[in-house]
């Protein structure tokens, strides 16, 4: 399958990645910016998430880096909260098989 950034544009967009350090989360996350999203990371790893970050930006995208528990809630509800108070329309994807309702 050949991936091609025309198929959709993200432009002016904010994603939400959970999971965004490794594996599937890792791929969607740069997929995402490469799409025009600019891309909020999120893991526990602190350090991971600060890599995937660069990653994004050296794609000339703007990324937020929070580190997130999903087991916590309030963990969270922060993160959630963080991305809404971006000055973009939001899309959230959760890859870290847990469902938030």
């Amino acid at each position: 399958m050949v991936h091609e950034a025309n198929q959709f544009d993200l432009s002016g967009r904010v994603a939400l990645v959970i999971g965004a350090t490794s594996g599937i989360g890792r791929t969607i996350a740069l997929a995402l910016a490469d799409a025009g999203a600019d891309v909020v990371a999120s893991s526990r790893r602190p350090a991971e998430v600060s890599a995937i970050a660069a990653d994004i930006r050296r794609k000339r995208r703007r990324s937020l880096e929070i580190c997130c528990d999903v087991r916590n809630r309030s963990s969270l509800c922060g993160l959630y909260e963080k991305t809404l108070n971006t000055d973009r329309k939001s899309t959230r994807l959760n890859s870290s098989h847990i469902t938030i309702s």
